[in-house]
């Protein structure tokens, strides 16, 4: 399986979509046929961030993890908060015998040019269930949406709380962080109006003027700079949505917000 060959296994999706629960069920298989000796994970909790991030603290880790010839399998959950991850990740798969596995919720392969000349690596996005993969009614679904860790959530309570801090960890964490996003505020109306007009005609022109009459004026490279930034994050996968939707999305948060 791919599991045994020399290939970087780069493991893209959003937060919280299951990347790490997938490593983890290929390192309990793993286990059944390898000395766990062999099996290296790297956790981003795992480390302080000094070492974590550290280029060549992080290098001599792996150094003295890898003591013979055989295969070692390694994982490193959340690459990104590592500087220079795809140097290292190309080094060590050039230097050792190894299975590389990393998980990233904001990867930007294109121009990890290390990992683009080591040239043998195969990409696996992880999306939420869809609408028709789980046993729930249409307002269930555009109500909690399908990342699995919240729906295994009992308390609606608890389904609300983790979602906000979901939005909260994507956009502080995986955008305005990355792009040194400057005006958070504009940025987070702008989500809030792509959503609340999901179901309607989109363009820029219109965004911009339904800000001005909010005495709000904002260059249209803003705001294309911050719609690339959206879509890059995973925002607007929203096709399965708008199957689901009959009348205005307006209609339907009205009627969903009374089951909060």
């Amino acid at each position: 399986t791919y599991y045994h060959n020399n290939y970087i296994k780069i493991i893209k999706g959003v937060r919280r979509v299951g990347k790490t629960t997938l490593i983890n069920e290929v390192i309990e298989e793993l286990k059944e046929s390898v000395d766990s000796d062999h099996i290296i994970k790297i956790d981003y909790d795992m480390f302080d961030n000094n070492i974590y991030t550290n280029t060549t603290h992080l290098v001599n880790y792996f150094k003295n993890c890898i003591k013979d010839n055989n295969m070692y399998y390694i994982f490193i959950d959340e690459v990104q908060n590592i500087n220079e991850y795809d140097k290292i990740v190309a080094f060590i798969c050039l230097s050792f015998n190894v299975s590389m596995f990393i998980t990233g919720s904001n990867l930007d392969i294109d121009n990890a040019k290390y990992i683009e000349k080591y040239n043998d690596y195969i990409t696996i996005t992880m999306y939420p269930y869809l609408y028709n993969e789980l046993d729930m009614t249409r307002d269930e679904y555009l109500l909690w949406g399908g990342i699995p860790s919240i729906l295994n959530l009992k308390e609606n309570y608890m389904k609300t709380s983790s979602i906000i801090d979901l939005y909260n960890s994507i956009v502080v964490k995986d955008i305005v962080d990355r792009y040194s996003v400057k005006d958070v505020a504009l940025f987070n109306k702008m989500i809030y109006y792509i959503l609340s007009n999901i179901d309607v005609p989109f363009s820029v022109n219109n965004m911009a003027k339904y800000f001005e009459t909010y005495d709000r004026k904002v260059s249209l490279d803003t705001m294309y700079n911050y719609l690339d930034y959206i879509i890059d994050e995973y925002f607007s996968h929203v096709e399965e949505v708008e199957k689901l939707l009959k009348g205005k999305i307006s209609d339907v948060i009205d009627s969903l917000k009374e089951k909060m």
